[in-house]
């Protein structure tokens, strides 16, 4: 009978160890996971700026053991926080220049970035071991190089008339990539039927590339603001890190009124004017003629008669006498 009172005691034994192993499971335990919870890296910078890159991580209760970034594949920034002294290392890369005061676990910043800074960036993080979990997270950055200002050519006038035709160019030169350019008609966006373009020119040597686009109109009345005045303006834009702009105004030419619409006015009264003074002149001629050769006042009526009348009629006078 003792081995079955053994066995009944085992079993007990058995018992309270499954319900502890359940007790066990139900306490909250280490989490093995690591993750990067926020990655920003700027899809566009202007050359020669600087570039901040961020990487927020959450290691759920682990230790951080590095934080490394890589462009293209190719480490160039690891943050060890377990190295005494000096936790962040650089590994020489084309194109990044890093600020190594300014940058750590979380940010990294590059100075006076380049066309060679363009490529992916990733950022992984690792927790300590001995399972050195890792997480990471990529995005890509381009780096584009501006131009000065857009320049508005192909006219050196400051005066149109309504009727005219308007023909000029807006020009970006030397950009990457080529810039986006709009016209504006005091401040109202130019319609795609007035646009020609855009051209692209490149330079091979520099790898840069210049836009332009023509704007091609017939002034009309409305185009003249209340102060007489058009505005043209050209605005060239780099993705969301460049911008600027040309602007040139041209005020209202008036047209002289034409001869044919003046000879309505008082010219017309003044030529009606002339053919009285015509016809008093010539009864004035035909009665000094009539007088000289001794014929009565009573032939004045006959100053509407044409000249060949009033040859005959001296003839008949003079046979008379």
């Amino acid at each position: 009978m003792k081995p079955a009172r053994a066995d009944r005691g085992l079993g007990a034994v058995g018992t309270v160890g499954v319900v502890c192993m359940a007790l066990f499971a139900l306490l909250p335990q280490a989490s093995e996971t690591v993750k990067v919870t926020a990655l920003h890296v700027p899809s566009h910078v202007a050359a020669h700026s600087p570039a901040h890159l961020v990487c927020h991580q959450d290691l759920e209760g682990s230790a951080l053991y590095t934080v490394k970034w890589f462009k293209n594949g190719r480490e160039f920034f690891r943050f060890a926080p377990f190295v005494v002294g000096n936790p962040k290392k650089y590994f020489d890369t084309a194109g990044v220049d890093v600020d190594m005061v300014l940058s750590n676990q979380t940010h990294l910043v590059l100075r006076d970035v380049s066309r060679l800074t363009t490529g992916r960036f990733k950022c992984e993080i690792s927790g300590e071991g001995p399972d050195f979990k890792t997480a990471s997270e990529s995005a890509e950055m381009s780096i584009v190089v501006p131009s000065g200002p857009p320049v508005i050519s192909g006219t050196v006038r400051d005066r149109f008339h309504v009727g005219e035709e308007v023909n000029i160019n807006c020009t970006s030169s030397d950009s990457y990539p080529a810039a986006d350019l709009v016209w504006y008609i005091n401040d109202m966006q130019v319609p795609r039927s007035h646009l020609k373009g855009p051209y692209f020119e490149k330079n091979v040597l520099e790898s840069l590339e210049t836009s332009i686009l023509n704007l091609s109109f017939r002034v009309l009345p409305h185009h003249f603001q209340d102060t007489g005045e058009m505005s043209l303006r050209c605005v060239a834009t780099l993705h969301a890190v460049y911008r600027q702009e040309d602007v040139q105004s041209f005020l209202e030419e008036k047209q002289p009124r034409p001869p044919a619409l003046e000879s309505r006015g008082p010219n017309k009264n003044r030529n009606r004017e002339n053919e009285v003074d015509d016809k008093h002149y010539k009864h004035y001629a035909e009665s000094s003629v009539l007088a000289g050769a001794g014929v009565s006042p009573v032939i004045t009526p006959l100053r509407g008669l044409s000249m060949l009348m009033v040859v005959v009629v001296l003839v008949v006078a003079c046979l008379v006498n």
